[in-house]
């Protein structure tokens, strides 16, 4: 595995973090926020503690925007159109040529170039910026929110494939010290198609915090993808595996132990609408959409405005 670990950088970036986490960027964002009241519906609420508590939860589109044929009918055209085009067929075939080797070769995104940005208009956006969305986002932060990524995600699956590799072991996401992603699921999902795994009470302070150090940024590699004895670190019971429907969304802060996208039974595919949203203090964002300009923010309410730019 590339050693990608700087101590001197890990050390500067971790001082600027806590910088702008205490007397800059999240404070201001804290104050802010506390005094622009959000109220949350039942359902939103229901989110929000679930967060609180285990680090995840479970919705649907059914029960946060009642029907879903629209919002479904415009995510499938996004997939039809990915799945039309040749860098599609060229991930798939790169797929099968590397099916067990390291790397994220079993993921295809909206676009693999890693200089690609989605325009601030796509409907990747908008669905994510919705009141019934990012009001739990900010509920969770206690601040407004950044966006980081708004993308789609297809996972390869093939019974070939017999090891895990990359974020398929276990692991927990060093953007922030809280993160929060959101998961659209865009077909049926289970244990036999690569469903998401994830250990509740893994976050700081929490039963499982001791799996993996909890370090801000550019870490050592056997700090994010520690070794685990499954059997001995973890009580299988705890282990959750997130299972849904199509329509079904999921919020996971990722600074909870989890990995996902892997499956040696069945050949297929995983296919979802992925977010990932980062408190104002990272210095490691890695915004894969483009800075709006003034004609652009017209369009946006003040929350949408504060979680884009």
């Amino acid at each position: 595995m590339k050693n990608f670990y700087d101590p001197l950088k890990y050390r500067f970036d971790s001082l600027r973090f806590f910088i702008r986490s205490n007397l800059t960027k999240n404070l201001s964002s804290k104050l802010l926020f506390k005094k622009e009241l959000t109220k949350l519906s039942e359902k939103q609420n229901e989110i929000f503690y679930s967060l609180k508590e285990k680090g995840f939860a479970k919705s649907s589109l059914d029960d946060l925007f009642g029907d879903n044929k629209e919002i479904l009918y415009k995510f499938n055209s996004i997939v039809k159109d990915l799945k039309k085009s040749k860098d599609f067929d060229d991930a798939y075939k790169n797929f099968r040529e590397n099916i067990n080797e390291t790397g994220k070769h079993y993921i295809h995104r909206l676009n693999d170039n890693k200089s690609f940005r989605i325009d601030i208009n796509s409907y990747l956006i908008n669905f994510i910026l919705n009141d019934k969305i990012i009001d739990i986002v900010n509920s969770y932060f206690g601040m407004y929110a950044k966006l980081n990524t708004a993308d789609l995600w297809v996972t390869f699956l093939d019974k070939e494939k017999n090891k895990r590799t990359n974020a398929q072991n276990w692991h927990r996401d060093r953007d922030d010290v809280k993160i929060l992603k959101i998961f659209l699921y865009l077909n049926d999902i289970d244990s036999n198609n690569g469903a998401t795994e994830y250990i509740p009470f893994s976050r700081k302070k929490e039963k499982y915090e001791h799996l993996a150090k909890f370090s801000y940024g550019n870490i050592a590699p056997w700090k994010v993808y520690p070794r685990l004895n499954a059997d001995k670190d973890i009580d299988n019971s705890d282990i959750v595996k997130f299972t849904g429907n199509k329509g079904t969304l999921y919020f996971v802060d990722t600074t909870g132990m989890h990995r996902g996208g892997f499956s040696d039974k069945d050949d297929g595919e995983r296919i979802f609408g992925y977010w990932s949203f980062l408190s104002p203090a990272s210095v490691l964002f890695n915004k894969n959409f483009h800075e709006p300009n003034k004609d652009d923010l017209k369009k946006f309410k003040p929350k949408q405005i504060k979680a884009i730019t």
